[in-house]
């Protein structure tokens, strides 16, 4: 269960600078890690099978936020989806994003949820379901988008 609710902004953020591209999938997670001013931090990325690649975030604290692998062209980048919210106080989050023109509802969890995968690494059950799912009745099964997770290293 859920013990605290968090939305996430739907303003877009500025780019001042010319987007990086990458040759490849790893140079983009990188250069995404170095980007972002955290002292230290996990990086676990989802595979949901056809949709977006995620990644999720977890800095020292119990602060998180989340961000999608971008390919064009046989070229890559990582675009931040969501702010960074910090649930130190409260037992989860839950958002929508709108990546690829679709949205999804992403959960993040300090509980062991059983319809969420458990990501040790995180502390936290993640859950990713397709839609807006942010006014669903609590005891609604969710359908849990993700297959597996891998630790960026």
């Amino acid at each position: 269960m859920l013990a605290g609710l968090v939305g996430c902004s739907s303003s877009e953020r500025v780019v001042t600078e010319p987007l990086k591209l990458f040759d490849t999938r790893d140079q983009a997670i990188q250069e995404y890690e170095h980007s972002e001013p955290m002292a230290s931090w996990t990086v676990i990325q989802l595979d949901i099978g056809q949709g977006p690649k995620l990644l999720i975030t977890k800095h020292s604290t119990e602060v998180y936020s989340a961000a999608q692998i971008m390919e064009k062209d046989k070229q890559f980048w990582a675009a931040k989806l969501t702010a960074d919210i910090d649930i130190a106080d409260g037992g989860g989050f839950k958002c929508e994003m709108n990546t690829d023109g679709k949205i999804y509802t992403l959960s993040v969890s300090k509980d062991k949820d059983p319809q969420g995968t458990w990501i040790k690494e995180l502390g936290a059950a993640v859950t990713v379901q397709e839609g807006p799912h942010l006014r669903d009745n609590p005891g609604t099964v969710p359908v849990n988008l993700v297959q597996f997770y891998e630790l960026v290293p």
